[in-house]
């Protein structure tokens, strides 16, 4: 069954997560379930995909590197704008 999840709401998932405010569960649901709307969905794929993309440095514990982080705020504002 598909999640139920809108563009802001998943934008909010996205920001509390990049600023540490997300427990692990939260993120691991955002980027393992499928939404009815295809752009939430397409939005869960890319910032799953993300930390292989954009590795964190050896050793680290972060999600990925700067880029990556980068790359995750313009989804999270592109969300926005199409909300």
């Amino acid at each position: 069954m598909a999640a139920k999840l809108d563009r802001i709401e998943a934008a909010d998932l996205i920001e509390r997560f990049l600023a540490g405010c997300s427990d692990e569960y939260e993120w691991d649901d955002f980027t393992s379930c499928h939404y009815r709307d295809p752009v939430v969905e397409e939005a869960a794929r890319r910032a799953n995909a993300v930390r292989d993309e954009y590795p964190p440095a050896p050793g680290s514990s972060a999600y990925c590197n700067p880029e990556g982080i980068t790359v995750l705020r313009d989804l999270s504002r592109r969300l926005r704008a199409e909300g």
